[in-house]
């Protein structure tokens, strides 16, 4: 697939960005159906604040077929920005054609550019085929146990 561009969501790209989130979230996630308002909502909120974080997309023939979502934090550590990769997701025709690899580099070559001291994501345990993209990138295993609650 030589021909994929991948390129950072602009406000052109919303309209087709909503339903393959929507896809990523319900499809793949089986969450509840988010509104197309908050999506647009969300989408914007990264366009208008990039500070906060930014998405990229990958095209493929004028359709987009993946994104990659990046939030910004900071490690008192290391005293520098840090990056979380909380989505990365390619429709299922495009998977082994090594988009996710294309987008996980973007955002690889995004946190060298700008000094970030790392990139930290998370993948469910039974998701092999994205633990095998993370593995073959180079990503380890964190050091650290993941703890969440739900409000």
């Amino acid at each position: 697939m030589e021909s994929i561009v991948i390129k950072p969501v602009s406000q052109q790209d919303v309209s087709n960005l909503i339903p393959l989130m929507r896809e990523y979230i319900v499809d793949f996630y089986k969450r509840e159906q988010p509104s197309k308002e908050s999506l647009t909502t969300h989408i914007e909120l990264l366009l208008n604040n990039p500070s906060i974080g930014l998405q990229y997309v990958a095209e493929y023939k004028g359709n987009l077929v993946g994104f990659a979502t990046l939030y910004f934090s900071f490690s008192t550590l290391s005293l520098q920005k840090n990056a979380v990769l909380n989505d990365l997701y390619v429709i299922p025709d495009c998977r082994s054609k090594k988009v996710g690899e294309r987008l996980f580099e973007t955002c690889l070559n995004h946190i060298k550019e700008y000094n970030y001291a790392g990139m930290t994501w998370e993948t469910a345990h039974d998701n092999k085929a994205a633990q095998g993209l993370y593995d073959k990138m180079g990503g380890q295993k964190s050091q650290w146990l993941h703890y969440e609650i739900n409000a």
